[in-house]
C-alpha cells in the first residue's frame, strides 16, 4: 500500500506533505449459527480480526442477537449485541508516525524538546 497525504494547516498557511509505504494484512474468519424454537429466533457467532499494517491489532468478537415474533401482529422485536475491530485510517497513521519531527504538527502535539514523535502505532485491545 502507497499512501500519500496532503493536509492545510490553516494557522501555518503551509502544506504538509507526508508519504508512506507498507503492506497491509487483513484476514477475518467468522462462524454462525441461527437457533430457531416457536417464536423466537437467535443468532449467535464469533469473528476474530487480525490486522497487521501501521499499527497491529487481533480481536475476537462476539455477536449475539434475538428475535421475538408477535404472529398476531406479524411484528417482530429485535435485540442485538456485537463486539468490532474498528481499523485505523492509515492516512491517520502515516501522519502520527511523524509527529513531533514535523514542522507543522509539532505545535499542534504540544512537543517538549527530545521528543521524536515516532511512536510505535498500537490499535487498543
Amino acid at each position: 500500500m502507497h499512501e500519500s497525504v496532503s493536509l492545510r494547516s490553516d494557522s501555518r498557511r503551509q502544506l504538509l506533505r507526508l508519504s508512506g509505504h507498507t503492506d497491509v494484512k487483513e484476514l477475518a474468519l467468522y462462524l454462525e449459527d441461527q437457533i430457531k424454537t416457536g417464536n423466537w429466533l437467535f443468532n449467535v457467532g464469533m469473528r476474530g480480526d487480525l490486522y497487521n499494517g501501521l499499527a497491529d491489532a487481533s480481536q475476537p468478537e462476539p455477536r449475539l442477537g434475538g428475535s421475538y415474533n408477535l404472529k398476531r401482529t406479524n411484528t417482530v422485536l429485535r435485540a442485538s449485541y456485537a463486539r468490532t475491530l474498528e481499523t485505523p485510517f492509515n492516512e491517520n497513521l502515516v501522519l502520527a508516525s511523524r509527529g513531533c519531527l514535523n514542522d507543522v504538527v509539532n505545535p499542534l502535539l504540544l512537543c517538549s524538546a527530545g521528543d521524536s514523535g515516532a511512536p510505535v502505532a498500537r490499535l487498543p485491545q
